[in-house]
């Protein structure tokens, strides 16, 4: 190897790895973000001046993926700890790490490319502008995988992004993908092409600081609204491979649940919040009422009459008929129907019907099969990881828990559902005047995994200025105010319950209502992009003949 090109691999894997320790969990240093990006800007920089020696736009490629391979492996190794076998070890870290570092790659290719044909100053523009484009793409796609969108980086300083109620995640991203062009403009000109302009150090030092004084100033002025509602949270701690799906009862489980409750329990209890599945049997949508488990939680709150139950369950609906209703349905045994599987929520009690909810977010590889057109024949061999094989069941539209007795409106937010902001504010502009997160948490050990998923919704908190109590069966359960810090957080492996009381809001911020504008304008700027970079790229080439 020569050693330019050893030069350009410790750069380029300087870059995975500074993008890899910004991470929650890791080590916690998004502010790293800022000069993330330098080191592969440089390789690309010096790439691109030596592109007269025929050296092919692929060989960015490479760079790029080191880098991104890199990062996944840093802040996402954890994937790996999944205790289900080496096959679903292999398939499910190999397609979050490998697969995902190699999109990331051919975003920052295709910025290459387009910087080559567009110019030095247009290209570095579609560098933010393709970024943003495909983290919002991340978001919505069939093989949808958020988890490192760059403005998340920010859920383990809160402090510092107070104004994503009004941009969202993209908002964070935008700023971490300004800084560094920055950044590596000031070093440029400094240390690579003296005689050419480069961005002022004082222009760095303005973006980095007008949104951090902003955002502290928010932090510290913010007000809740007053409107106490008195929460209990439960973490039953069951184990996720030996105990909730064999090794304890159903009846068990409920039993353990209700106990641990009871201890925080009386009259002023507004909600209990259970984890995801904790009601690991399938219970039939159509018959819910007369359910055992819900006829055991209803004599539970008689003695609390104005109390609710919001926790997760497994849920089943039959469909009679030889046509297929769903293209998630499977056939009945005897052949004669359909039958859907849900990871669901439900809220019982305070004299209400029993209210659920269908997850709608699901977990690529876990209970969904992306482009099931193409795949619906695979349906039956998903690995079981999150206690429900093959792909679930959804619903096309959120809904939101009501009380008759009270005003405030519940979101119940289903595990992966919470890395989604916009997806969630859905929820929000239905009327939600809380979160409640409902997640297991437990599949990949004492990781850093359910570190980084407790700090995404913190971020939730900030975009809609909602409160949050999150029940997880293990991990992290705890409130989150609406500046996105946690209080009462339990440690990993406690069986205990939590109470406190949090602040409901109703009104609604700019994020609720207008989304990821800045992802969405993004993607619309990128189109037009692409088109120019490959028409300028045809009419060159007509014009060298």
């Amino acid at each position: 190897m020569q050693r330019t090109s050893f030069y350009h691999v410790l750069l380029s894997l300087l870059s995975g790895v500074l993008l890899g320790i910004s991470w929650p969990g890791i080590g916690g240093m998004p502010w790293l973000l800022f000069i993330a990006f330098v080191p592969l800007l440089i390789v690309e920089e010096d790439l691109s001046q030596r592109r007269a020696q025929g050296l092919p736009a692929r060989r960015f490629f490479l760079y790029a993926y080191l880098t991104t391979f890199m990062w996944n492996l840093v802040s996402t190794w954890w994937i790996w700890c999944v205790s289900t076998g080496w096959v679903t070890k292999v398939i499910s870290a190999g397609t979050a790490i490998l697969l995902n570092a190699c999109f990331m790659a051919l975003v920052l290719s295709l910025f290459h490319v387009s910087k080559r044909w567009l110019g030095r100053q247009r290209g570095y523009i579609c560098f933010v502008i393709y970024w943003l484009a495909f983290e919002y793409l991340h978001f919505h796609w069939e093989l949808s995988y958020p988890w490192l969108t760059l403005g998340n980086a920010w859920a383990s300083l809160p402090s510092w992004v107070q104004w994503y109620e009004y941009t969202g995640v993209g908002g964070g991203s935008l700023w971490v993908l300004v800084m560094n062009l920055l950044v590596f403009g000031w070093f440029r000109q400094r240390f690579m092409h003296k005689s050419e302009k480069g961005p002022r150090p004082w222009l760095a030092a303005v973006v980095f600081a007008v949104p951090l004084i902003v955002s502290l100033w928010m932090y510290n002025h913010y007000e809740e609204p007053h409107s106490p509602v008195d929460v209990v949270v439960v973490q039953p701690n069951i184990d996720p491979y030996r105990e909730k799906f064999s090794g304890m009862t159903p009846d068990e489980q409920l039993h353990a649940f209700i106990s641990l409750a009871q201890d925080q329990m009386d009259e002023n209890v507004d909600y209990i919040v259970g984890p995801e599945t904790a009601l690991p049997r399938a219970l039939d949508c159509e018959s819910l009422e007369s359910a055992q488990p819900v006829l055991m939680i209803r004599a539970f709150l008689a003695s609390f009459p104005k109390t609710k139950l919001v926790t997760g369950l497994s849920s089943v609906r039959h469909y009679p008929g030889p046509d297929r209703p769903t293209e998630t349905a499977r056939p009945t045994r005897n052949g004669d129907g359909w039958y859907d599987f849900y990871n669901s929520a439900m809220q019982v009690g305070g004299g209400d019907q029993v209210q659920i909810y269908h997850k709608s977010k699901l977990v690529l590889g876990v209970e969904k099969l992306p482009f099931p057109r193409l795949f619906n024949s695979l349906q039956e061999i998903i690995f079981d990881l999150g206690g429900t094989t093959g792909s679930l069941g959804t619903q096309p539209d959120r809904s939101v828990f009501y009380s008759r007795d009270s005003n405030q409106t519940v979101a119940p937010v289903i595990c992966w559902e919470s890395v989604y902001g916009d997806y969630m504010g859905e929820y929000i502009r239905k009327g939600a005047s809380l979160i409640f997160v409902v997640t297991n948490d437990g599949w990949w050990g004492n990781t850093p995994g359910y570190h980084q998923h407790m700090s995404y919704a913190r971020l939730r908190a900030i975009e809609f200025r909602r409160s949050i109590a999150r029940s997880a069966n293990t991990g992290i359960s705890c409130f989150i105010d609406q500046k996105g810090v946690e209080t009462m957080a339990t440690r990993w492996w406690e069986p205990t319950a939590i109470r406190a009381t949090i602040q409901a809001n109703h009104k609604l911020t700019v994020y609720a209502i207008w989304g990821d504008y800045i992802f969405r304008l993004a993607s619309w700027l990128a189109v037009f992009l692409v088109v120019a970079t490959f028409a300028t790229r045809i009419r060159n080439r007509k014009l060298a003949r």
